[in-house]
Order: C-alpha cells, then structure tokens, then sequence
C-alpha cells in the first residue's frame, strides 16, 4: 500500500500504564499495564479516528510488557462489541506479546478467544518487534523513502521511546 503520508507517530492517549499513537493507517499500543474496559474505549476511539481518514483499513500494532495481566471479562467484551462494530475496517492486530512466561501463554489464549469471537479480524502473534513489523509491513500505507517495515519500526520505536511507564506494579489486584 502507499496512499497515506507517513509522519511522525501522533500520541492518542497516555496514562501511567499504557500509550496509544496513530502513525499512517495503524494504531501503536504499549501496555505495560492490564487493558482494563477505559483503556479499551481509548483503543477502539483511536481505530475509529484512523478509519475516519481517507484509508479502507486500519491495522493494529500492540505491545504487551511482561507481567502485563490478562484484560478482565469486561474489557473483553467491549473489545468483541466494539470489533464487531467495526466490520472489516480492523483488518490485522499484530500482537508482541514479551512475557514468555505462562503470563504470555494465558494472553495470547485470551486473545485467540476473542478473535475466535469476532471472526472479522486477523489476529497475528510475535515474541518480538520485529517479528511483528515484518507481519504487519506489506499491509502498512506509507509514501516514504525508506520501505514499509523500516518505517513501521521507526514508528514504533519512537513509540516506545516517549513512553515511561509508571513504576507501580502492573498486576492485577487478583495477583
């Protein structure tokens, strides 16, 4: 693809625990804390601000920090719900998962759940960054000189370097 113009990433929301930015026609996610059912309103809000742009898709380009517990039942349904509302306009989540502990297996479980659920997007899993720029890549509009994944990576690299996470912990009361 290469109709939209690639700029910078433009920061959505940001909280102690999580950032959300817009970069051409995907929405980049750092969680370094439990997505609870604001967190994902945020989300789905910035979904809708991308596809409200002259794109027929947006992607989806999450980070989820180790530790980081799996969202509560409630946030879960507002994702199906909202996926759902969507249509095909949230064509592909690529989703790092960096906990490779029993924590990341119970995520990405969660997840495979809801895409099962929704049956309307393509939920793709990486242990790293790069795995999921590659994934993700051919599918990203970009105009620059650089190809697709080297601006994919640049954006998410600037991501993560603005965000500074809380340093409370990020587990659940549960934990």
């Amino acid at each position: 693809m290469s109709a939209a113009t690639t700029t910078a990433p433009q920061p959505f929301y940001t909280d102690a625990m999580c950032t959300i930015a817009l970069w051409s026609n995907v929405v980049i996610v750092d969680a370094a804390g439990a997505i609870d059912t604001v967190r994902m309103g945020r989300l789905f809000d910035a979904y809708e601000k991308v596809l409200a742009r002259p794109v027929p898709q947006v992607f989806g380009f999450c980070i989820i920090r180790p530790g980081v517990p799996v969202s509560s039942s409630e946030a879960r349904a507002e994702a199906t719900r909202r996926t759902k509302e969507l249509g095909g306009g949230l064509a592909h989540v690529a989703l790092v998962t960096e906990d490779a502990a029993a924590g990341g297996l119970l995520l990405r479980a969660a997840v495979r759940g809801y895409s099962m659920l929704t049956r309307s997007t393509k939920v793709s899993y990486h242990a790293s960054v790069p795995d999921a720029v590659q994934a993700l890549a051919p599918m990203v509009a970009t105009s620059g000189s650089r190809s697709p994944a080297e601006e994919l990576q640049h954006a998410v690299a600037a991501v993560r370097a603005s965000f500074r996470p809380s340093s409370r912990t990020h587990r659940s009361i549960r934990s």
